[in-house]
This record gives structure tokens, C-alpha cells and sequence, in this order.
């Protein structure tokens, strides 16, 4: 206890710095000795919990818009197969909104380098597009001191323009003012850093087609042949084994992005007998601005037969969005494949037609 409050004391009276996160509108306090830095999909913090000991903090933006149950379940199922212990998974309040939180346990290392590790990930709950997810990851050794020093810094988390926050209802549609909040370069914080707002580039093949009965254009690169079909479309590549299936919806009349993209992510799911690999990485803006979501597998299917599937998602800072469904069953030609299809993703977007 007396330890406890000396760290306590020595991070109130240490110097800060100020992070605004700029894809959810969050504002927190942090200790000016951590290093900071922003990655592909997310920022992260690294700090020492104890001497020689390294904790790595991490936030993002995450578009998701189904129940926590749903949520809590893929993030179960997420870290199993990633072979590491569930050890809880319970919900806490912050913001006067749920915060979701599983906490797991695995070690690293053999024998006598063997080290346990300890991490915990929390989603903010809130009524906002983009919600704030962030994890701490840190030795079994020192987890107290890392977890101490992270529950401080969220205790100065606030919103970037003092408005409140309420708890996420997933049989609501959204405002037209969430629906437009995936929109980095608009928030201030952005534009005192415009280095940071991404490039757009544009693909130069377009599919004319409506999404909410309105007349959209998807964008998708040079060399794909794009067939329409009921429901969507299909693309096929040259170096390509097998179709890709997309659509083009909107949340105005379908089921929003994040609920969509885990729906087919669990049909996908049902096929396989065995998943042998899985690779699902934080949300990201592709090259188009899209922020996009993808879940690669690889197992067999229950005839033992080899399957490999992509299942994504990329939605505008609007209402639209497009869906994306792959499969193969060559292993020969499934790592090419693979990476042809992750271009896809970078490289496809949707927009409205403009007004008359």
C-alpha cells in the first residue's frame, strides 16, 4: 500500500504530456518519459514498470457497432487462438460509459528464459463511430506497477471538446453527425499536424451501383474485371485463382459496418473444421481513406480439404461501405493469392455520385 501511493505520488507530481487521439475525440495525460510513437493501425506508449522491464501501452480506433456480448466472444475467441489464457473478461465504467475489458495470460520464452506475461485490453463502449480501444501489455513480474501507471493516466481521459459521452446503443442508427465522424483531417487536433492526414489515392476503375437506393461509385484498381451479380459484384485478376465477392451498402438500410463484417466473418468461420492460422489486424485507413477491417484464415474445411478465406470491410466517412469475401482451396497458389487480395483492400473505395 505504501509503495502504491508513493508511485501514485511521484506520477501526479512528474511532468506530463497531452495525447489527443485524433480518430475518437479523446484527450488524456501522460507521463513525459514515455516514448511515443504512432504505428501503421494504432499509437504506442512504452514505459518501465520496474527496472529493466519494459510495459507497451496501445490505443486505437476501432469501428464497431454490435453487442459487447459479440464482442467480448470474438475477443475470446481471438486470444485462444492466439494459444494465450483468458483469464477474465468483466465490465467496468469510465466516462459514464461501459468499458469492456478481458485481461490474458500466457509466457514467452522456454525453460529458463521463460517469462510470463500479463495483458489487458479495454473498448470504450461509447456512442461514437470510432471507439477508443486500447491494451497494456507487460512482464507477470512488474504487472502491478504497469497497470497502476496506466488506470492513473485514464483517469485524466476526456473528450477534445468537453461534451459528454453515452454508453453505445447497437439498435440505433446513427446521427448524421456520428455518421460523419470517421473524418481525421476535420478534428483541430489534425490540423495543427497536417503531416499526419493521410494520402488518398483513388483507384481508376469505377462500378457504377446504389447503396440505400441512392447512386454510388465503387473505386477499385486497374486489372480487375468487375461482373455484376444479385447482391454485389465479382472481381477477378488475371494472377488471381479464384473470384473475390464484394458489395457496396450503406448503414442507412443495412446492418452497420462493424455488425456486418462480423456476420460474414462468422459464416466464413463455420466452414472450417480447423483453423490452422489466423490473421486479423487492427482497423486501418487503406489508401483510398477508407477505414477498413480484414480477417485472413487458413485451416481445413470439414471435409479435410484445405480452405483459405478473407473476409473485410471498408467504410467512408459517411454512410457507405463495401463488403469483400474470398476463398481458396490451392495451397500452392494461396500466399500470392493472399497478397493480391490485401492490395484490393488498400486500394478499393466508395463514395455517393454527386448531386444533380
Amino acid at each position: 500500500m505504501v509503495a502504491t501511493l508513493v508511485l501514485m505520488g511521484a506520477m501526479a507530481q512528474g511532468s506530463k504530456a497531452t495525447f489527443a487521439h485524433p480518430d475518437t475525440g479523446l484527450i488524456f495525460d501522460y507521463p513525459a518519459e514515455w516514448s511515443r510513437k504512432k504505428n501503421r493501425n494504432n499509437w504506442e506508449f512504452e514505459f518501465s514498470p520496474a527496472e529493466g522491464q519494459r510495459a507497451k501501452f496501445e490505443v486505437f480506433g476501432l469501428v464497431y457497432s454490435s453487442t459487447i456480448e459479440v464482442y467480448q466472444q470474438n475477443q475470446a475467441q481471438a486470444y485462444t487462438q492466439m494459444k494465450r489464457t483468458v483469464a477474465r473478461q468483466w465490465q467496468e465504467e469510465l466516462l459514464a460509459v461501459p468499458l469492456v475489458l478481458t485481461r490474458t495470460e500466457w509466457t514467452e520464452g522456454k525453460d529458463d528464459k521463460a517469462k510470463p506475461m500479463v495483458s489487458i485490453s479495454g473498448l470504450m463502449y461509447s456512442q461514437t463511430p470510432r471507439k477508443l480501444v486500447w491494451r497494456l501489455t507487460a512482464p507477470a513480474t512488474s504487472w502491478d506497477a504497469a497497470e497502476l501507471a496506466v488506470r492513473t493516466t485514464l483517469q485524466t481521459l476526456r473528450t477534445d471538446d468537453g461534451s459528454s459521452l453515452r454508453p453505445f446503443d447497437p439498435n440505433s442508427k446513427p446521427t448524421p453527425a456520428e455518421a460523419g465522424a470517421l473524418r481525421p483531417a476535420a478534428r483541430s487536433v489534425w490540423r495543427q499536424d497536417p503531416g499526419e492526414a493521410p494520402k488518398i489515392e483513388r483507384a481508376k476503375s469505377q462500378w457504377e451501383t446504389t447503396a440505400a437506393g441512392r447512386k454510388t461509385f465503387l473505386f477499385y484498381p486497374e486489372g480487375w474485371t468487375l461482373t455484376p451479380v444479385e447482391g454485389g459484384a465479382k472481381l477477378k485478376h488475371p494472377e488471381l485463382a479464384t473470384e473475390v465477392g464484394i458489395e457496396a451498402l450503406s448503414n442507412l438500410d443495412s446492418m452497420p459496418v462493424g455488425r456486418q463484417y462480423l456476420r460474414y466473418g462468422g459464416q466464413s468461420l463455420a466452414l472450417f473444421k480447423d483453423v490452422k492460422s489466423r490473421e486479423e489486424p487492427m482497423p486501418f485507413n487503406n489508401k483510398a481513406g477508407l477505414v477498413c477491417s480484414y480477417v485472413y484464415r487458413a485451416g481445413i474445411d470439414k471435409s479435410d480439404a484445405p480452405l483459405f478465406s478473407i473476409d473485410a470491410a471498408g467504410a467512408n466517412a459517411a454512410n457507405e461501405y463495401w463488403t469483400l469475401r474470398w476463398r481458396s482451396a490451392d495451397p500452392k497458389t494461396a500466399d500470392k493469392d493472399k497478397k493480391r487480395v490485401l492490395d484490393l483492400i488498400q486500394r478499393m473505395s466508395i463514395e455517393l455520385a454527386p448531386a444533380q
